[in-house]
């Protein structure tokens, strides 16, 4: 179990230390206000927050209290909650500029999205208030372990809960997305489209499999047995990191009108986004002009 943590963590964290360069690019020259870079950020270093606490879980050989344990335990769980919610939210955010940012569809996917999250929370924040640190067991001492917790089985039938929430969560999001490009954009081609076909496609793909075949993997009984939770380790890799790859993307699409839109949305736009669209409006102003001349 703790080569995949250790390899899920080295991976997630090696593609953060080598994309800094993009973030200080594109993200830091944004306002603050703007939600990509509330989302971009918040997710990024609440997962870079969650590998540094998931380290005590790891054998260090060094000893601490009960006390310590559950301090560290609570504030992996927060970061833990934040790290998964958001990358998720993105992809949803990616939806809502799909359907083209009009205010029902927000309203009507942050409603759906509440939905399903905040009983998950409350669910998952039940099942961690009955987690409590106990002392190690000899054996545990003689291996390293700083800390070990016991719940219960009504923990465990709470994250099963959980399980079946999120699943169906995820069925929900692939409907939706899959629904938004066939049906919205299935005679466009614009550069919002094209990335998420060309780019994003791979990305929607990847984690909404990832989250699918998750998801069956936890079910009780599981329709994928797990035993090691690679399907895990490799949600809580690729999620976050797809997330990000997206919303870098995004910065990058071409055409008409759709930078100005997304920008709206999402990002301001960059300045030669602006002189961009000013200089195709000017074009447009001029052809109608010669055209009634």
């Amino acid at each position: 179990m703790h080569y995949g943590q250790v390899a899920r963590s080295t991976a997630l964290l090696y593609y953060y230390l080598t994309t800094v360069d993009e973030e200080v690019a594109n993200i830091w020259p944004q306002p603050s206000y703007k939600l990509g870079k509330i989302l971009f950020l918040v997710s990024r270093y609440a997962n870079i927050g969650r590998i540094a606490l998931d380290i005590p879980s790891l054998p260090l050989y060094i000893t601490t209290t009960l006390k310590s344990c559950n301090a560290v335990n609570r504030a992996f769980q927060t970061f833990v909650v934040i790290g998964v919610n958001f990358p998720e939210a993105i992809l949803w955010i990616i939806i809502y500029a799909l359907l083209g940012g009009r205010p029902r569809h927000l309203v009507i996917l942050l409603g759906v999205y509440l939905a399903f999250t905040i009983p998950i929370q409350v669910l998952q924040g039940m099942a961690f208030s009955l987690e409590d640190a106990v002392p190690l067991t000899q054996l545990q001492t003689e291996m390293g372990y700083l800390c070990s917790w016991w719940s219960g089985t009504r923990s465990e039938q709470l994250y099963i809960y959980v399980t079946y929430l999120s699943f169906a969560r995820t069925i929900l999001f692939m409907t939706v997305a899959v629904a938004t490009i066939v049906v919205r954009f299935r005679k466009q081609q614009n550069a919002l489209l094209r990335v998420i076909t060309r780019e994003g496609g791979l990305y929607y793909l990847s984690a909404c499999a990832l989250n699918f075949f998750n998801g069956l993997s936890k079910l009780s009984p599981p329709v994928i047995p797990d035993s090691y939770h690679i399907i895990n380790h490799l949600r809580l890799i690729f999620i976050p990191v797809l997330a990000d790859r997206l919303l870098l993307k995004m910065q990058y699409t071409d055409g008409l009108g759709t930078r100005a839109d997304m920008s709206t949305l999402i990002f301001e736009p960059r300045g030669e986004d602006v002189q961009e669209s000013v200089d195709v409006r000017f074009v447009e102003d001029t052809n109608s002009t010669d055209s009634k001349s």
